[in-house]
């Protein structure tokens, strides 16, 4: 038997962001104050993070600002990656920056 957390874990060894987003559901049991819940939750959380700030592919910063929407630092790496491209995401990420505050 496997978990969603296992699953994140595995897809992230892997280098399958996307995919890793996918089944991430953002924060592990909100609203406990158990030390292992809490524990895990922030391991996961910045490991997602830290992948989508090496690979910030824009589908999964799409999925992942849904659950983090004023993460700017990892929405301006993944428009900054994007550049000049006309990337479908382009506007959403923008507008989300905007809304932001930056």
């Amino acid at each position: 038997m496997t978990t969603d957390i296992d699953e994140v874990q595995r897809r992230l060894r892997i280098g399958d962001v996307r995919a890793a987003l996918e089944a991430y559901g953002g924060d592990l049991l909100p609203g406990t104050d158990a030390p292992a819940p809490v524990e895990m939750g922030d391991y996961l959380a910045v490991s997602v993070r830290e992948a989508l700030l090496v690979n910030p592919d824009p589908d999964a910063v799409l999925r992942y600002i849904e659950l983090a929407p004023y993460d700017t630092y990892v929405i301006e790496a993944c428009t900054a990656a994007l550049g000049q491209r006309n990337h479908p995401a382009a506007p959403l990420l923008k507008g989300r920056l905007a809304a932001a505050g930056r």
